[in-house]
């Protein structure tokens, strides 16, 4: 689910019968890669966030890692997620 938009990931979790909650990730300037929590809300977000990562937070909860904007690479990983996961 990782850099797509939350209007595009929600519908999958809804149909899985899960609830949502966000943590919005701070990015450093010139995103070096990594990134700080400002808060992890369970309010929604808009549409057009950018989802990095989708965790297990708890049984029956999905946690989105967002922003509010779209980066060059992936904050999570410094790069392409499929750079360093291999599925």
């Amino acid at each position: 689910m990782d850099e797509r938009t939350v209007g595009e990931v929600l519908p999958e979790i809804r149909r899985r019968g899960l609830k949502v909650e966000y943590l919005i990730m701070a990015v450093a300037p010139g995103n070096p890669g990594g990134f700080g929590e400002l808060r992890t809300q369970t309010e929604p977000v808009g549409d057009e966030w950018v989802v990095w990562e989708a965790e297990d937070a708890r049984r029956g909860v999905v946690r989105l890692l967002v922003t509010d904007r779209r980066y060059d690479r992936n904050p999570v990983y410094g790069g392409p997620r499929d750079a360093v996961i291999k599925e």
